[in-house]
């Protein structure tokens, strides 16, 4: 069995530029929400995570390379944790 490893110097640069891939923002999303005790995903964080990046891949804000380079990074920058936060502050339910 041989493994294969991503080579991003095979990737065009038209790619490079065009918005992350769902599979790229899904991916993040597991990677970037895992609980530092347990090692395993935090599964509402890695939702939020994947629509963030998803959103932002769609309005031409988030390309397949910054994509590529944010898998090297243990955490999400705050940028997207604000912009996360906001969104559930905004619509939160309110008790009655």
């Amino acid at each position: 069995m041989t493994t294969s490893t991503f080579d991003m110097a095979k990737v065009s640069a038209k790619t490079k530029k065009s918005g992350a891939t769902w599979k790229q923002c899904k991916a993040l999303g597991y990677h970037l929400a895992k609980k530092s005790s347990t090692g395993k995903p935090d599964w509402v964080d890695s939702s939020r995570i994947t629509a963030c990046l998803a959103k932002d891949a769609a309005d031409g804000k988030f390309s397949f390379l910054q994509a590529s380079k944010l898998f090297q990074a243990k955490k999400l920058p705050a940028k997207y944790r604000k912009a996360i936060a906001d969104y559930v502050a905004a619509n939160q339910e309110v008790d009655s």
